[in-house]
């Protein structure tokens, strides 16, 4: 099976002065498999936002010269007087890269809120010159359940502090999903959502990856985890506990539920 992601040797402390505790310990390879919903799992704390920050290379380990990290089958090195990661291999320009491959939706997305939603679209994805009225914006927009704001509202040149919650969780996935990335990274994406539109925007996301995507998935809510999840890593104190193999999903009721309450134990039994 092919892996957008080979993990291994991996320690980030954020403040050693504070604690000795690391945010995040990887010691045997971890990979992230091509075409899945891959879920991080676990509480508050728990090192699950750290590990999504270095698939995503925004942040880097502590032991740069000893650690591994591959992407796509390319290896990465952090250069410490750069500050910035880059490919071993020479001629390969990292920011694009980051750029064209990956997609990222945080749990407080960052859209400036002065921007237009159209606006949006250019920042995020380094696009110049577009509209309010061009299709591709209107099209990845009509596809993340919006096409009613769309067609009666203008949505794409509406502003983007002018959104409620749920919208502006859509337009940050639509802005995510419009480039065409290999992988999304996702952040608590629901947790500032009802029930219902927590729901249809995991929907989304799994049928994106049904069409060919990978998605790495924070999360602490395990009934959404237990529901769309491939792949559940357990993570505890910066380590990942347990992976649990979801991919054939629970058909009854206490089958859910049993899988829920696992879940619910070992994150339990490690406080």
């Amino acid at each position: 099976m092919e892996n957008m992601f080979v993990l291994n040797n991996i320690r980030k402390t954020y403040d050693a002065k504070i604690t000795s505790r690391p945010a995040l310990v990887i010691e045997e390879e971890f990979s992230i498999p091509k075409g899945k919903v891959v879920a991080i799992a676990g509480y508050s704390g728990s090192g699950k936002s750290t590990l999504l920050n270095v698939l995503g290379m925004l942040d880097h380990p502590d032991n740069i010269q000893d650690c591994r990290m591959e992407i796509m089958g390319k290896e990465l090195s952090f250069t410490k007087r750069n500050k910035r990661w880059k490919f071993s291999q020479n001629g390969m320009d990292f920011m694009q890269f980051r750029r064209e491959h990956l997609g990222f939706i945080f749990q407080n997305t960052f859209l400036p809120r002065s921007l237009r939603v159209y606006q949006a679209f250019m920042f995020s994805n380094g696009i110049k010159g577009l509209s309010p009225e061009n299709e591709n914006i209107k099209k990845a927009l009509r596809e993340v359940g919006l096409s009613y704001e769309v067609k009666n509202k203008n949505l794409a040149n509406a502003r983007v502090n002018a959104l409620s919650g749920g919208q502006l969780q859509r337009v940050a996935i639509a802005v995510a999903m419009s480039k065409n990335p290999d992988i999304i990274l996702a952040d608590e994406p629901t947790s500032s959502l009802d029930f219902t539109s927590g729901k249809e925007v995991l929907t989304l996301l799994h049928d994106w990856v049904r069409q060919g995507g990978t998605l790495v998935w924070v999360s602490h809510n395990l009934y959404q985890v237990e529901q769309y999840a491939d792949i559940i890593h357990v993570m505890i104190d910066g380590r990942i506990q347990k992976t649990i193999d979801n991919e054939q999903k629970a058909t009854t009721e206490n089958e859910k539920f049993k899988l829920v309450e696992t879940l619910e134990d070992l994150l339990k039994n490690a406080e």
